[in-house]
């Protein structure tokens, strides 16, 4: 009986900038013999979750977006990127067979268009700069879509945030009511003064209040421009940027999964290899 294959994070270590990049095209690779002719959807399987088959191609399209999307920014080539963009085009035109459907109230889709609106704020150079007036069209009436419609009262409302932020640095106006009220919303879930957060308007502290709520919170802060003091910022203290000692810009009251994410990707950056335990894990009572 053959050995299991070795999984690209165990096959060398990651602590270089190179080494990440590596490891994020060792992730993407197998995807390869799965997408779609026209590149817009990407087949693990014949069924999906609690959602339509369209959603989960969709989801196996955008998720590479988190990773694809900072390798660009971090300088690095993608030679298969144009048919990234080619699926993108397709999957945003009503008229193309492998469109990915209209945006609806509580739609899996909402939940995808993050990654999409991450990449077009990190590399509109690589991204909306490249596609044609038609691709930017049926784009922008997508993710309009996806500020307009209904979502679960939790930590989706970063989601449609995200649109309204993309479709603002593209120059397109937003219901800036709707925003700002997510915004209040998703700032009413602080659990109290250290940062904490829980995931909606219940007693629920789990895997998604640091992927999703802290994660795009942090996303938000920077994407927006938000600058600002505790006491008069939209997201509160979790988000705003206080100073260090010596003057420069920093993240204050982060959950420690967040920080410990931010100094991850800042020792990556600069080459420093990964402590053994960057921050203690505590967290609040259930």
């Amino acid at each position: 009986m053959s050995a299991a294959p070795t999984h690209p994070r165990h096959a060398a270590p990651v602590t270089t900038r190179d080494e990440m990049a590596a490891y994020l095209r060792s992730l993407h690779a197998p995807l390869e013999a799965y997408y779609s002719p026209g590149r817009a959807r990407v087949r693990l399987a014949p069924f999906a979750g609690d959602f339509d088959v369209e959603s989960a191609e969709l989801e196996g399209f955008a998720r590479p977006l988190w990773g694809l999307a900072p390798l660009l920014k971090g300088g690095y080539e993608l030679p298969f990127w144009p048919e990234v963009l080619k699926g993108l085009g397709n999957g945003v035109d009503p008229q193309h067979p492998e469109y990915w459907g209209d945006v609806v109230d509580f739609d899996q889709r909402i939940v995808e268009s993050a990654a999409i609106s991450f990449t077009l704020m990190l590399v509109p150079e690589k991204s909306w700069a490249l596609l044609d007036d038609k691709a930017r069209a049926n784009l922008v009436r997508w993710l309009r879509q996806v500020t307009e419609v209904k979502s679960p009262p939790n930590n989706w409302g970063y989601f449609s945030v995200l649109a309204h932020l993309a479709l603002n640095a593209l120059g397109y106006d937003t219901h800036r009511q709707k925003r700002d009220a997510l915004l209040d919303f998703l700032e009413s879930c602080a659990m109290g003064p250290d940062g904490w957060s829980s995931d909606g308007h219940r007693p629920q502290v789990d895997h998604y209040v640091g992927f999703a709520m802290h994660f795009y919170g942090l996303l938000y802060a920077q994407f927006s421009g938000t600058r600002c003091a505790a006491s008069d910022c939209a997201t509160g203290p979790r988000l705003s940027a206080g100073s260090s000692a010596n003057g420069s810009p920093m993240m204050v009251r982060l959950c420690p999964m967040a920080a410990a994410c931010l100094i991850a990707s800042r020792m990556v950056r600069s080459g420093a290899r990964r402590p053994s335990r960057m921050l203690p894990h505590s967290a609040p009572a259930r």
